[in-house]
């Protein structure tokens, strides 16, 4: 049995990926450091990690997922200030924040519901919406 590590996410639109891209860009160029950066066109809002799933699992995952999530109507995200994981002294994550419209604890909570359909274990921490 094959496992594999597996996320639900939300793919970004490329005038949202451009535009974190310049910023981006700026903040390596101020950085002065070594320091691993993501493509932009990388970039994805995580709804729920599930850690290592057998493959199998995953089709089956997949289709609730797009029986529950096709019936939802679209929505907006609103990007906030961004923050640094540990801290500012020994930067490791930088993210950005965002609003978390009703639409999309909507669209958590399916996914969790489906998840525990499909036997996987919810996260235990909190969901908060972000970019890393």
């Amino acid at each position: 049995m094959s496992l594999l590590r597996a996320f639900a996410a939300v793919s970004l639109p490329s005038a949202t990926q451009k535009e974190i891209a310049l910023h981006s860009a700026a903040l390596q160029s101020a950085c002065g450091r070594s320091l691993r950066w993501v493509n932009p066109a990388n970039l994805h809002l995580t709804l729920q990690f599930f850690g290592d799933v057998p493959a199998e699992s995953l089709q089956t995952l997949a289709k609730r997922l797009q029986t529950g999530l096709s019936a939802l109507p679209a929505f907006s995200l609103r990007l906030q200030m961004p923050g640094i994981f540990p801290h500012l002294r020994q930067p490791k994550v930088l993210w950005l924040g965002m609003e978390a419209p009703t639409a999309l604890k909507n669209i958590h909570r399916l996914i969790q519901e489906a998840a525990l359909k499909q036997g996987l274990a919810p996260e235990e921490r909190p969901y908060h919406p972000h970019l890393t």
